[in-house]
């Protein structure tokens, strides 16, 4: 015979109910299926082999064909299944089908059920199940099978979960499993005596433990209330099932009342055995009634149960009933007060619902108190019976507020325990409520840390930017009377001992650091996080900055103009320099992970914010630190002024009059993934969901006038995000109050937004320009307001200027509620950028990621060798030296005189379609060297294509700032050298070269000093892996100019005499080197583009790592652990083992440093060690800082595509210099290391090693 059987569909709890939070419905209750209960697979284990064995699912969607070739339908059904079930057995009886019932439903509601099917089992259907096959196959179907419920249960036998396994559709991962049958209780609402009997039968443990190591999933609910009962058969069962189930591994879900076993050896033993989640029906007995009645001594009991529970990891998940007949209008505040008393963040509640079978139905039956008898609304979520105390739509009112109260009040800070703990691997789960919301991967913000004019802390800024109360006031810091105005933004009322010790105040004495260490000390506080030797190296640090070290480099200029006795030092260069941020702020917190410094002038904590986000986006980190500080400098406010940028008055964005003020402050973000902050119970305040960077490519410093940089820049944070415009609640803008910027932003958010009303707000008429910081903080500000439900205003605002036609929001905060916003920065060098924001429980789209495989296409290279990649290498395999006399910087004669400076050239050298005019010489060598990589990856950047093509550079010591430092510190009124001043923001050198050959995609520049071009390297590769470009030019530069030079020498990092004359490595020596200077440049392309190019490759990269050394502040760092952990990292990324690696590329300084390098290597490498070769050319052109080493690693890329032999190396070592690469090697490792601690580390593919090439 064919036997199907059939479980009917029923309404989901609270399924599409408009009354309940969106938030509840979308992430925690939402649209999900489970399984059929255990009563069909069981009967059809029962069922002999010769019967074909069917399971239609309609729960599940299972397509219904009453036309099926059936020889017996058997239909399963509990009450709120009913009304469907009927239909079912009609249609299949129509169609001339013999049906069956059975089920809880059918034992008590027999003659309801035969009006649609031909028989019904009454009770349990095992006694039965063999007479009722046997009866069909002879056709003489009884009306009435009488089970009862005396089944032994030694006689199970394991139930055909094999029926549902194999289905898709189901949304589960948990298996329940059966252990007892009876009940000596008769509880009003429950039908399982009558139904099961009153005596508690027992299944073999020998059994059951031979089931639950068969079944599929980690989580396994026991589907008995009995377990916990206090009775010494039952517990002494309990007991040795517990200890039966240790070995398995599996995780439990238990379930019982309040009256039960609390022995603490009996709940450790439960622990133990698995036990995970702890689900209490409450309002059913005694104990919980009274709790909730307000009984303090039942209440304390339930609040020791929920901690004895929890301090065993086991969850406790209250289930409470409403609607009982002692229950009033108070019932759901009593629920709500009680459940907040006890730490309960689990729970469900229903309507107390009288099922057939059970005393309540009696009762209420008798009472006529029955209104609905749709058999579909008795699922708990619907009132079906008329209260006592109180009315049915008030009892309904009473269950809505208490689920959307209770959601409220858990969803900040214990959403993944709205759900009860589930297991995968091994590893807690979030549950699968938030699994389908696409939450793992996701970026969540858990904490804030803030310094700014306008307020010290969230309440402050919240407060403030209510009230519309600027912070914008005279200057302090120094003499501003020289400037068009002395109004700017500083912060005030700050006390740097609240947060750094006095031996920190003196040892990080630049204000800045000050800051930063403070506001993300107070970040990592405000998230409830602790930094200790266990999660130091699980958290990146990305840092953005637009001044950086500018105040410490005032110090220097100030000294050198005789305006300060404090000379120039060691520990000045360090603070003056951007690695130097990086290198104060991993000492101060103790991370030893990633770290980042983003410069793009005032866009860089917005970038540095998408970084962050791609980090957890792409699951290398759950946890990131990110934020920015920046100071207010004299040097700066100098520049600006001189420009005729600075607002004669306070700052008044897109009005009347222009300009802006100059700001400072310093905020900071904890950057979560998502499932690890709802796991830890952390209050998430909002969501990364989205960021783009780009470049106009059009100027220097001014923004392109037609705002198209604008407009793509939000298009693509936007798209990034999966979301419309309609979900964007308010755009904060860049807002700086120039005439050019204001009137070329607000024409690109017009063209991006169109016909939508969508406000536009620039909260930098708060607090001023707070350069690189701004970024962070307007997006603070703006989070802020959108979780207190208004947008902040734009101040000072009278009448809008010519071309700025939005709605700005003039003056006065405006009530709204909203889901996201977008706040985007744009900044010299057409450097933009842009982040989209939403509340933390908004629902985003799951990323699909997909990574691309990433090559290097194209090498270019200029340095004191010479001008162009192949000429490079021609020289080095020629044995030439490229360092020489220094000449050119002009410098008073002393011991140091070499160093690789490069040869002049004309731009027509490269391309006579460059034109070099108005760039510095850094510019003009990443410049050169950028076309070159082109070139020779014949890639030829297409306006059709350039947005798609980016550049990221790296830089050590940027561009020289000398000529305006001079001249502020030289004159009496801080006269600026304009010419000078355009030039001196790091990120200038990729705003030039993007403006050079149009690359309108992504813009980076990143300052991590020494190989800066690994870093590049691995951001590039990222963007590219996500898709976010075809093609990106990944660069590194630095220029020779005659202060750092001096300067250097001064603190002796510089060779001179023979050392210097005979550059190679001195181990004796610690920090001296020859410098170079120079610039290399590496294409790199997404495998798609590759192939519609269909071009030859040089190398796949395959992975990074990097490591932080916390020696220090002022220590050079000489350890090999941090190195090591980058290569280790590095080589688990690429999923390459170490003894695959056949040639190692370095940056050797010619000192102590580089034995770190060769420890290292001897660490990872072991017995290869001895005879691994190693490519190096820092000592054949100069040190240059940030691009030896993307020097070295692209000309041993393109000496290899040339299948021709590396040069000799000039280490000076010989069991180093004597290594010969003697096959193309697979598998390339890229590693450098500075003083300061940054450690670097790239595998690339090359040869064999790139599969499938």
């Amino acid at each position: 015979m064919k036997i199907v059987f059939v479980y009917p569909h029923f309404e989901k709890f609270l399924k599409n109910n408009p009354d309940l939070d969106k938030g509840l419905i979308d992430y925690f209750l939402g649209d999900f299926t489970t399984p059929p209960s255990l009563g069909i697979p069981i009967l059809a284990s029962l069922t002999p082999s010769e019967h074909e064995v069917v399971l239609v699912d309609d729960n599940n969607g299972d397509p219904v064909d009453f036309d099926i070739d059936a020889d017996l339908v058997a239909i399963n059904c509990f009450t709120p299944q009913a009304t469907r079930a009927f239909q079912l057995a009609q249609g299949y009886r129509d169609h001339g089908k013999k049906v069956i019932m059975g089920g809880f439903f059918p034992s008590f509601m027999a003659d309801e059920c035969l009006k649609y099917a031909d028989s019904v089992n009454i009770g349990e259907g095992e006694p039965t199940w063999g007479q009722i096959l046997e009866d069909a196959r002879n056709g003489k179907l009884q009306r009435i099978y009488k089970g009862r419920h005396s089944f032994d249960l030694s006689q199970m036998k394991i139930p055909r979960r094999d029926l549902f396994y194999s289905k898709q559709g189901y949304d589960w991962d948990e298996d329940l499993v059966q252990l007892t049958r009876g009940c000596m209780y008769n509880c009003a609402m429950c039908a399982i005596p009558a139904h099961m009997g009153t005596r508690i039968r027992f299944r073999p443990i020998k059994d059951v433990v031979e089931e639950i190591a068969q079944l599929k999933y980690e989580n396994v609910y026991l589907a008995d209330d009995t377990l916990f009962f206090q009775q010494s058969k039952i517990a002494q069962y309990a007991k040795e099932l517990f200890e039966a189930l240790i070995p398995l591994g599996k995780k439990y879900f238990v379930s019982s009342t309040m009256a039960l076993n609390t022995d603490k050896e009996f709940l450790d033993l439960a622990a133990r055995a698995g036990v995970k989640n702890f689900y209490c029906t409450m309002n059913v007995d005694p104990v919980s009634i009274r709790a909730l009645s307000g009984g303090t001594q039942e209440q304390t009991m339930l609040c020791d149960l929920v901690k004895m529970l929890e301090d065993r990891d086991i969850r406790f998940f209250g289930s409470c009933a409403l609607g009982r007949d002692w229950d009033d209008n108070s019932i759901a505040d009593r629920i709500l007060n009680l459940f907040d008393k006890a730490g309960i963040h689990t729970a469900e509640f229903f309507i107390f619902t009288p099922y057939p079978g059970s005393v309540h139905w009696d009762r209420l039956v008798r009472q006529k108190r029955i209104i609905d008898t749709d058999w579909s609304h008795y699922n708990g979520a619907h009132v079906v019976s008329q209260p006592m105390g109180m009315s049915a739509e008030e009892l309904y009112g009473q269950f809505i507020k208490v689920w959307n109260e209770f959601f409220r009040m858990q969803k900040t800070s214990h959403a993944a325990h709205l759900e009860p703990a589930t297991w995968k691997e091994g590893k807690r789960s979030v549950g699968k409520p938030l699994e389908r919301q696409g939450i793992r991967g996701q970026a969540v913000i858990t904490g804030i840390g803030v310094l700014s004019p306008i307020g010290n802390s969230k309440d402050e800024l919240t407060d403030a930017l209510k009230a519309g109360k600027h912070g914008l006031k005279p200057a302090t810091h120094f003499d501003a009377s020289h400037f068009r105005t002395d109004l700017c933004g500083e912060i005030r009322n700050f006390d740097p001992e609240k947060f750094l010790s006095k031996e920190e105040i003196a040892l990080y004495d630049d204000p800045y650091f000050w800051y930063a260490i403070s506001a993300a000390r107070s970040a990592l506080a405000d998230a409830n996080l602790t930094i200790d030797k266990l999660n130091s190296s699980e958290i990146a640090l990305v840092l953005g900055t637009c001044n950086g070290g500018l105040r410490s480099a005032e110090e220097e200029y100030k000294w050198i103009h005789k305006k300060s006795e404090k000379p120039f030092d060691e520990k000045m260069n360090l603070m003056a320099q951007y690695y130097g941020f990086g290198k104060a702020l991993a000492n101060a917190l103790g991370l030893t992970s990633d770290v980042w410094i983003v410069t793009t002038a005032c866009s860089s904590t917005t970038a540095a914010l998408g970084l962050a986000q791609t980090l957890i986006n792409r699951g290398y980190f759950k946890t990131v630190l990110a934020g920015g500080s920046d100071s207010l400098c004299v040097a700066n406010v100098s520049g600006f002024n001189g420009l005729k940028a600075i607002s004669t008055t306070r700052i008044s964005p897109f009005s009347i009059p222009a300009g802006l003020n100059i700001g400072e402050a310093s905020c900071f973000w904890v950057i979560e993934e998502m499932e690890q902050a709802l796991h830890r119970n952390a209050r998430c305040l909002g969501k990364l969901v989205g960021h783009a960077t780009s470049c106009d490519a059009y100027h220097p410093t001014s923004p392109d006038p037609r705002g198209e940089g604008v407009c793509r820049t939000l298009k693509a944070a936007l798209d990034d995000a999966g979301m419309e415009i309609e979900s964007i609640g308010c755009i904060n803008a860049h807002g700086t109050g120039t005439e050019a910027n204001d009137r070329a932003e607000s024409k690109g958010i017009s063209k991006f937004i169109g016909d939508k009303p969508v406000p536009v707000t620039s909260t930098k008429s708060f607090f001023g320009h707070c350069m690189g910081t701004t970024g962070i903080l307007e997006a603070t500000c703006n989070l802020l307001a959108m979780n207190n439900g208004f947008i902040p205003p734009t101040l000072n605002f009278s009448e809008a200027r010519p071309g700025c036609t939005l709605d700005y929001v003039p003056n006065v905060p405006r009530e709204k509620e909203y889901e996201a916003f977008m706040s985007a920065n744009y900044a010299f060098g057409g450097n933009n950028a842009a982040v989209v924001i939403s509340k933390w429980d908004t629902p985003i789209k799951a990323r699909e990621i997909r990574p691309e495989r990433v090559f290097i296409t194209g090498v270019g290279a200029v340095s004191s060798l010479g001008v162009k990649a192949s000429v490079n290498l021609t020289a080095l395999r020629e044995n030439r030296v490229g360092t020489g006399p220094v000449s050119r910087l002009k410098l008073p004669s002393f011991e140091s005189k070499l160093a690789g400076l490069v040869p002049e050239f004309r731009a027509d050298e490269i391309d006579r379609r460059l034109d070099f005019s108005g760039m510095n010489l850094i510019s003009t060598y990443a410049t050169a060297a950028s076309a070159d990589a082109l070139a020779n990856a014949k890639f030829r950047v297409r306006p059709a294509i350039a947005e798609n093509v980016g550049i990221v550079m790296g830089i050590c010591n940027g561009s020289s700032e000398a000529e305006h430092m001079n001249s502020v510190f030289s004159t009496p009124d801080y006269s600026p050298d304009i010419n000078c001043f355009s030039n001196i923001t790091a990120n200038s050198t990729a705003g030039w070269v993007a403006n050079a050959l149009c690359l309108k995609g992504i813009n980076m520049t990143l300052a991590p000093g020494h190989h800066a071009g690994l870093q590049s390297l691995s951001y590039a590769f990222d963007m590219l892996a996500l898709n976010r470009a075809r093609a990106i030019i990944a660069a590194a530069s630095d220029e020779v100019y005659a202060q750092t030079y001096y300067n250097y020498k001064r603190i002796g990092y510089l060779y001179s005499g023979d050392q210097e004359a005979n550059y190679r490595i001195y181990p004796e020596e610690l920090r001296r080197k020859v410098i170079g200077e120079g610039s290399t440049a590496l294409v790199l392309e997404t495998l798609s583009s590759v192939k519609e190019r269909e071009i030859p490759v040089l190398a796949e990269i395959l992975g990074y790592g990097m490591a932080m050394d916390t020696c220090g502040f002022q220590n050079q760092c000489l350890g090999s652990e941090g190195l090591v952990r980058a290569v280790e990292k590095a080589l688990k990324r690429s999923g390459v083992s170490s003894d695959q690696i056949g040639l190692a590329v370095w940056a050797p300084q010619g000192n102590a440093q580089d034995l770190k390098v060769l420890r290292a290597l001897e660490s990872v490498m072991g017995e290869r060690w001895s005879d691994l070769p190693m490519a190096a050319t820092s000592l054949n052109t100069g040190y240059i800082e940030s691009a030896s080493i993307l020097h070295s690693l692209g000309l041993v890329l393109y000496s290899l595509n040339e299948n021709e032999p590396l040069w000799a190396q000039r280490t000076g070592l010989d069991y180093i210099d004597n290594r010969k690469l003697k096959e193309h090697p697979r598998y390339i490792l890229a590693l450098g290391s500075s003083d300061v601690g940054y450690n670097f580390a790239v595998v690339v593919a090359c040869g064999e090693g790139m599969e499938g090439w």
